[in-house]
């Protein structure tokens, strides 16, 4: 298992707050917290590192920029 943090930001949709918990990928941290941030931009990094950046661009419509 791997640990993971999301980082979100006071955006209008809700206040700060980080999350971290342990998956065994990035795409299995993101499904098992998706209901909450549903509407809201998040950082997600593993062990500290900056996996990539979703930012919500429409209610339902999202797009990811992964980091180098």
């Amino acid at each position: 298992m791997r640990t993971y943090r999301l980082i979100l930001t006071d955006d209008g949709h809700g206040v700060s707050q980080r999350i971290e918990l342990e998956a065994r990928s990035a795409k299995e941290a993101l499904s098992l917290i998706s209901r909450d941030v549903a509407n809201r931009s998040v950082e997600l990094q593993e062990d500290g590192k900056l996996l990539a950046t979703i930012i919500r661009i429409r209610n339902a419509s999202w797009a990811m920029f992964r980091e180098a």
